[in-house]
């Protein structure tokens, strides 16, 4: 386990430790989804992740083009085994009564949920903040989703350079 995941698992603890969360036995603590805590704990590691993912292969992504290359399904499969690596012990652990398949199928079912309308634990509204977290847990699921996040990714570092040039 890589010394991120032990720090979000020692907050993990502190927060049970607390009470501040939706195992208490208080009936007044709101039921918080596996998809909410886990931007919680991992929103941060997961937008580094994201971040260095962009900035180390964002350059074999042709904004001029629409074709699909396939080193994008190629650097797709990487970022789905990077977020899955980083994510797996958070959603084992949350969800002990699982098993490993069951618990990410039900945290990225709540991230399709979350942005189809069927329910909405982490945002109201399109320009929240934490709208980029399920952005990119979408962007492990679906390639479209990946391809889109890289490209819109891309555009606007292209956008900022252009600007600062000026």
């Amino acid at each position: 386990m890589s010394s991120s995941s032990s720090s979000s698992s020692s907050k993990r603890a502190e927060t049970k430790e607390d009470g501040n969360n939706s195992e208490s036995d208080d009936d007044d603590e709101p039921e918080y989804t596996l998809l909410y805590k886990a931007n919680k704990f991992l929103g941060k590691e997961i937008d580094g992740m994201t971040s260095s993912f962009i900035n180390e292969y964002g350059h074999e992504f042709d904004t001029e083009e629409e074709e699909h290359k396939l080193i994008y399904t190629e650097l797709h499969g990487k970022y789905v085994e990077m977020f899955e690596n980083m994510l797996e012990g958070f959603v084992v652990e949350e969800c002990p009564n699982l098993s490993r398949l069951q618990a990410f199928r039900k945290f990225f079912s709540e991230a399709k949920s979350s942005i189809t309308g069927q329910f909405q634990p982490l945002f109201a509204e399109e320009e929240d903040l934490n709208r980029p977290f399920v952005d990119q847990v979408l962007a492990a699921t679906e390639y479209d989703c990946f391809y889109n996040m890289m490209r819109s990714s891309i555009i606007a570092d292209n956008s900022k350079e252009a600007g600062t040039k000026k």
